[in-house]
């Protein structure tokens, strides 16, 4: 009895990321396609005009979504990973969180904010990276220890 409602658990996981992986391969898609049509259509209007220069508000936007199309598409891997393998890769989560605070401060408006939104946008990104070198560097050690040169000297 048991191990049937285990079963039916895991087919409803299962189902829900295969779900969840259809729906953001969607989002990435059609964000794929408005990024295109945004800089399309920034461009046909620039052309018609009497600068060909790219105001900085738009180029602003284009850069948000173009990071838009990148999140979704770690968070797609992420997911993808995750159905593949059964586990969370941290590794993938910490990507997207760095990938999602570059996109914030590369569109931020600094004459808008503050020196303190500066300096803790700072710290997260540190944060971050810091996580990201620990799961790496965690890999590197556990890989070295389960290396077969390993084994042979401990033998």
């Amino acid at each position: 009895m048991n191990i049937d409602i285990l079963k039916i658990v895991k087919f409803i996981e299962k189902f829900v990321i295969i779900v969840l992986v259809f729906l953001m391969g969607l989002v990435v898609f059609f964000s794929a396609i408005e990024l295109l049509i945004y800089i399309v259509r920034e461009l046909v209007v620039d052309l018609s005009s009497e600068h060909l220069l790219i105001e900085k508000y738009e180029l602003m936007k284009i850069f948000g979504l173009f990071f838009n199309v990148l999140i979704g598409l770690e968070l797609f891997e992420t997911v993808h990973l995750y159905l593949k393998d059964n586990i969370i890769h941290a590794e993938f989560v910490l990507l997207v969180g760095i990938t999602a605070i570059a996109r914030k401060i590369i569109i931020l408006d600094y004459e808008q904010i503050s020196e303190i939104y500066v300096l803790m946008l700072g710290i997260l990104v540190a944060s971050l990276a810091l996580g990201f070198y620990l799961v790496r560097l965690g890999q590197t050690l556990r890989r070295d220890k389960d290396s077969p040169n390993n084994r042979e000297k401990k033998a």
